[in-house]
């Protein structure tokens, strides 16, 4: 079902600016924000004129940071300048009748919604009855599954592509150089990335968007052939015969290159039915954790415990997060230090647990003080070294709302860094705030690139009073007037 295009609107803007696509909003710390960023103000920004270097230069840069992974390999995502990023939502928002239709695609796993906080994107998986009950629905008949995905999906979307998802390949390529609606979209999403064709910032929904209006083309001429379903750029497909499966790969693949996209072959397998519905691992850990209402401290230990083992024999599922999400609700004050302590010393290993720490970690500090500084800060040094920065964000975080300092050599090390995230956390502790303004001062401010790679520690800086607007069209002064800010400590 479409959503209003209104409550779209608020959630781009607001919501889901900010890479927070995850259930629990685990990809960056809260005190990230662009709830401030309203309707009003960014009609204002909307009309800001491009300068005449930046129309010249072509396009923005974005900021980018590694969010860990359950296996400790990163992800590069991306928080677009927000200039252009508006300038796309707003073509979205004038256009949207004529790209609803994108959330009414049933092989869709993942769309455009309207969830009750406010976002319109949320890419967690589904609950365990919804999966099974599909399982049940798509598998009964059929004696074959086929699997695949696609290769680089977001880094690989052609933004060319868009208007021959939109009107067809004859309308688009016969309309190449008008200022059409779809022709502003593709323009509007290569501005976003330096004005190249390939590739759409991973993390803002303005590029789910984007790639389901290209893949729902493509699910449209493969649904009434093929059962199967999508999550993101994931297929699963049930087939009758080894011969149908084949050929749900085949047309698949022969869609997707018109789009030039393609199948990862490494993740393209033929599996025979029946298959279980959870992995071995899912039904394990359930059944170590209690139905009780609160767990006590010999439980935690109990669960984790199994998880470690079960993680160690199951290398490529995310085990001990899925152990330590599950547990969370049900701890206590006891509980809590005792899963705070296990865990703790865990992301040493799996820097992907760090999120799982805020609610715990907030509610036996305040008896505690100062039990586990040593181990935050070493953390933090751990994570700088191997350029982690959603975990050096994480605690970062911590050591701020828990009203601890960091000492010079650490912050000398994120300077040295140079990490547009890090450094933008690191200038809210006042005793590195002027390391932060002389590293901002030393940006080429004839780079535009370069300086839109660190454009959200400018507009900080620049918010707060600290340095002058580094650029030459009016965007900063817009927010600054309107009074939005970023970061909400």
């Amino acid at each position: 079902m479409a959503i209003n295009k209104n409550f779209l609107l608020n959630a781009l803007l607001k919501e889901n600016f900010f890479p927070f696509q995850k259930k629990r909003k685990e990809e960056l710390p809260p005190v990230f924000t662009s709830s401030k960023l309203s309707k009003v103000i960014a009609n204002d920004i909307h009309k800001v004129a491009l300068s005449g270097d930046r129309k010249k230069l072509g396009g923005f840069d974005v900021v980018q940071y590694k969010a860990t992974r359950f296996n400790n390999v990163p992800r590069l995502l991306s928080i677009p300048h927000p200039k252009p990023y508006i300038d796309i939502c707003f073509e979205i928002f004038d256009n949207w009748n004529k790209i609803k239709h994108i959330c009414s695609n049933s092989n869709s796993l993942i769309c455009p919604r309207m969830h009750a906080d406010g976002r319109t994107l949320i890419m967690d998986y589904e609950g365990p009855l919804i999966e099974r009950n599909r399982y049940y629905k798509l598998a009964f008949g059929k004696k074959f599954l086929a699997h695949t995905d696609i290769a680089n999906c977001f880094p690989s979307l052609y933004s060319h592509a868009l208007p021959w998802a939109l009107v067809g390949f004859i309308s688009a390529k016969n309309n190449r150089t008008s200022t059409t609606w779809f022709n502003k979209i593709d323009t509007c999403f290569r501005y976003c990335s330096r004005n190249e064709t390939a590739g759409v910032p991973i993390g803002p929904a303005t590029s789910n968007i984007a790639c389901e209006i290209i893949l729902e083309r493509i699910d449209r001429k493969l649904r009434n052939k093929f059962q199967y379903v999508r999550f993101i750029d994931d297929y699963t497909a049930y087939c009758k015969t080894h011969t149908d499966a084949e050929e749900f790969i085949r047309q698949l693949s022969l869609e997707l290159m018109k789009y030039k996209l393609n199948l990862n072959i490494k993740k393209t397998e033929i599996k025979k039915l029946p298959q279980a519905v959870s992995e071995e691992w899912v039904n394990r850990i359930r059944e170590v954790i209690p139905d009780d209402r609160e767990i006590n401290a010999s439980k935690v230990s109990h669960i984790l415990d199994a998880a470690v083992r079960l993680q160690r024999d199951n290398p490529d599922g995310s085990i001990l997060k899925y152990a330590a999400n599950s547990i969370l609700r049900k701890l206590n004050n006891s509980s809590s230090v005792e899963f705070t302590k296990y865990v703790i010393k865990l992301c040493f290993h799996y820097p992907v647990l760090i999120p799982t720490l805020k609610n715990p970690l907030s509610r036996v500090y305040k008896n505690r003080a100062g039990i586990f500084n040593k181990e935050l800060r070493f953390l933090l040094k751990d994570s700088i070294s191997y350029g982690r920065s959603d975990a050096a964000c994480w605690l970062l975080y911590y050591l701020k709302i828990l009203h601890n300092d960091v000492s010079d050599k650490i912050a000398n090390k994120v300077v040295e860094w140079g990490d547009c995230m890090t450094l933008t956390l690191l200038a809210e502790f006042l005793a590195h705030e002027n390391k932060v303004i002389k590293f901002a001062k030393q940006l080429n401010k004839n780079d535009l690139y370069e300086l839109d790679t660190y454009w959200l520690l400018l507009y900080q800086l620049y918010f707060k009073g600290k340095i002058k607007n580094l650029y030459n069209d009016s965007t900063f002064n817009v927010l600054k007037k309107h009074g939005v800010t970023f970061i909400n400590i």
